[in-house]
C-alpha cells in the first residue's frame, strides 16, 4: 500500500473536528446533568405539595367529622324532647324520609369521601 503523508490543513481539520465533537458531548453531558437537577426539583416540589394536600385534607375531614358528630348530638337531645307516641302527619313522614333519603345519598356519595 502507497501510505501518503497526511497534509497539515487535512490533519488540522480532523483535530477541529475531534474538538468540536468533545465540546458537543460535553455540552449533552451538561444538558442532561441539568435536566435531572431540573426533574428531581420538581419532583421535590410535587412530593411537599402531596405533602400539604394531604395534611389539610386530613384536618378537613377532622373539622367535618366534629361538625357532624356534634349535629347527631344535637338531633338526639332534640330527639329526646319529643314525646314517645308524637303523633306525625302523613305530610311530616314524606317529608321526614325524604330529608333522610338524601342526608344518607350525602353521607354515602364520593363527594363525601
Amino acid at each position: 500500500m502507497n501510505e501518503r503523508p497526511v497534509d497539515d490543513s487535512v490533519e488540522s481539520a480532523i483535530d477541529r473536528v475531534l474538538a468540536a465533537e468533545r465540546r458537543a458531548r460535553n455540552a449533552v453531558d451538561l444538558c442532561r446533568a441539568e435536566a435531572r437537577r431540573a426533574v428531581n426539583g420538581a419532583r421535590g416540589r410535587s412530593s411537599r405539595i402531596l405533602e400539604r394536600a394531604d395534611a389539610r385534607i386530613g384536618r378537613l375531614q377532622k373539622r367535618c367529622e366534629s361538625s357532624v358528630s356534634r349535629r347527631l348530638s344535637e338531633l338526639a337531645a332534640e330527639a329526646e324532647r319529643i314525646p314517645e307516641r308524637a303523633v306525625v302527619s302523613d305530610e311530616m313522614r314524606r317529608r321526614l324520609q325524604s330529608v333522610i333519603r338524601r342526608l344518607a345519598e350525602e353521607m354515602t356519595s364520593d363527594s363525601a369521601k
